[in-house]
């Protein structure tokens, strides 16, 4: 996982609204550092360029593995993912056994349990091989509100970049 990542991820969780239990963004969708002190819409716009707007769906944990699954392949990058989902994965084990741990505050994904979950478009349509969005129940996006627009409505409500956010390893590679 990376600080940016983070944010966006964080940024979507509280975009989504209170049902929404977890967010998940591509690492590929984040194009610029945003510099140390005050913080423009410019920074955000530049970091965020993507018209990938915000989407929800729900999923089953089944399937939240199967998109993690293939996050661990490294062949199109981590999938970056919102506070309290935890995520480690060894890239040395065949696909299908990499994901070891997958909890959502401190509790295991259960492949069975159906979860309301926040992206962005372009995942949702299946991009960067995460075909398993398109299989998602209850599908909303919601029309001209991108990533940018989360994280700066993120920012004006307050929320600041946290310690975790920038230190924190969501979703780690134990590999030996």
């Amino acid at each position: 996982s990376a600080p940016l990542g983070n944010l966006a991820a964080d940024a979507l969780l509280v975009a989504a609204g209170k049902n929404t239990q977890l967010a998940l963004t591509n690492s590929g969708g984040i194009r610029n550092e945003i510099p140390s002190g005050a913080i423009t819409m410019g920074d955000v716009i530049s970091t965020f360029p993507f018209p990938n707007e915000l989407a929800t769906m729900d999923l089953t944990g089944k399937q939240l593995r199967t998109l993690m699954e293939h996050a661990a392949s490294l062949s199109n990058g981590v999938l970056q993912v919102s506070k309290g989902l935890e995520v480690k994965y060894d890239s040395s084990k065949p696909i299908g056994q990499r994901v070891v741990v997958f909890t959502l505050n401190g509790k295991p994904i259960e492949d069975a349990t159906v979860y309301h979950i926040a992206t962005q478009s372009f995942l949702a349509d299946g991009g960067d091989g995460f075909t398993t969005f398109t299989e998602g129940k209850a599908r909303n996006t919601t029309g001209g509100y991108y990533v940018s627009n989360a994280v700066i409505d993120y920012f004006k409500a307050g929320n600041t970049i946290t310690d975790e956010q920038l230190k924190g390893m969501r979703v780690t590679d134990v590999k030996k």
